[in-house]
Parts: structure tokens; C-alpha cells; sequence
């Protein structure tokens, strides 16, 4: 099957899956979408894209720590979100596509690159054990995962 065929199926599929939930109850789904909190939507919108601005920030100051130089932003923004995409690996492991592309791109070495993609592990766990520390005090029956955290 070539590549369009596969696109064109996928598309399908997406159509009917979307025809079918709108007629199995449009008034529900009209009723939820009146009543919808359209501004926490939008906030959490901003603050999602605020995260990715940060983390793109923090990926750019990994490659400066590196001395990675001569990628240009607009790749490097690329290569950046390309690891989204491998997101789902196990403990995100797929994100070394990111070291890959650098070396396919920019002829940087993988070794050179793929601490990169530890130390954002790393950090990023550090931020969920201080936010569970942190926040976890907020609620009830709280204290014991924030000291633990």
C-alpha cells in the first residue's frame, strides 16, 4: 500500500469516526459545548505552549552548554519537536531520535548529543518530584508522597 492509499484510509477513518459521534448525540454534544469553560480551554492552551517555549529554551541552552553551534533556530526547532514524536518510547527513549537527527542534519556527533536527552529526563523528573513535594501538601492525606517525594 503506497503512502497515499495509507493516508487516505487513515482519513476515512478519522471521517466515520467523526460522523458517528456527532449523530449518536448532538444534542448532548451541543448542550457540553454551551456550557463549556471556553477560557480555562484557552488558559490551558497558553500554558501548554508557554511549557514548550520553556523546554525549547532549556534544549537551546543544553546545545550552547555543548558548544553545538551552527544549527540553525529553525532546525534546531524542528529536531526539538521531532522528539515528541517518540515521546511514547519506553521512558521516552525514542527522544534519542532528536541526538540522530542532529548528526544526520548537522553532522554532530550522537555521543556528543544524547546527554542532552538524559539531562531533560532528569530535569523533568526533578520538576514532577518538586511539584508532587510542593503541591502535595495542599491535600488532604497529602504529606506522606510529598515527603516521600
Amino acid at each position: 500500500m503506497n503512502l497515499k492509499r495509507l493516508f487516505l484510509l487513515i482519513l476515512l477513518c478519522v471521517l466515520v469516526y467523526a460522523g458517528l459521534t456527532f449523530y449518536s448525540d448532538l444534542r448532548a454534544l451541543r448542550a457540553v459545548l454551551k456550557t463549556y469553560a471556553w477560557t480555562t480551554f484557552v488558559a490551558a492552551l497558553g500554558l501548554s505552549l508557554l511549557n514548550y517555549a520553556l523546554r525549547f529554551l532549556k534544549w537551546q541552552m543544553y546545545l550552547g552548554r555543548l558548544q553545538i553551534r551552527g544549527v540553525p533556530i529553525g532546525d534546531s526547532l524542528l529536531i526539538f519537536l521531532s522528539g515528541f514524536a517518540f515521546s511514547v518510547t519506553p521512558a521516552k527513549a525514542g527522544e534519542v531520535m532528536k541526538s540522530a537527527l542532529l548528526a544526520n542534519l548537522h553532522g554532530v556527533p550522537v555521543a556528543r548529543s544524547a546527554p542532552i536527552v538524559v539531562a531533560d529526563r532528569l530535569t523533568d523528573l526533578l520538576a514532577l518530584i518538586l511539584l508532587v513535594a510542593g503541591f502535595g501538601l495542599a491535600f488532604p492525606g497529602g504529606a506522606l508522597p510529598a515527603a516521600l517525594a
